[in-house]
């Protein structure tokens, strides 16, 4: 089951009220040259599929990934809509606090 969405949105504070600038992703864009694998909540001992494209563009990280599996649990959610979002993890290189 392929699906595509949005990892990260620009210029919007999420939960955590972290904000992501466009460009923040150039540099892994740039070096990665091998699909990275999907995980179900973060978790890594949980892969369900992989990400087969990433890419910036006006409105965020824009993803296309697939998985595995269509009997699978993440599959079904999705396919009946139960699943609304995307989320990434990450490091970062450099961060600044506002207000």
């Amino acid at each position: 089951m392929r699906f595509a969405g949005y990892a990260a949105l620009f210029d919007i504070p999420d939960a955590a009220r972290d904000t992501i600038r466009r460009g923040a992703f150039a540099r892994t864009l740039a070096s990665q040259n091998a699909p990275l694998p999907l995980y179900w909540q973060h978790r890594p001992d949980q892969p369900i599929g992989v990400i087969e494209q990433m890419s910036e563009d006006a409105r965020g990280l824009r993803v296309i990934a697939r998985i595995d599996r269509p009997d699978s649990r993440a599959a079904m959610l999705l396919s009946h809509g139960a699943v609304s979002g995307l989320s990434f993890g990450f490091r970062t290189r450099a961060a600044r606090q506002s207000g």
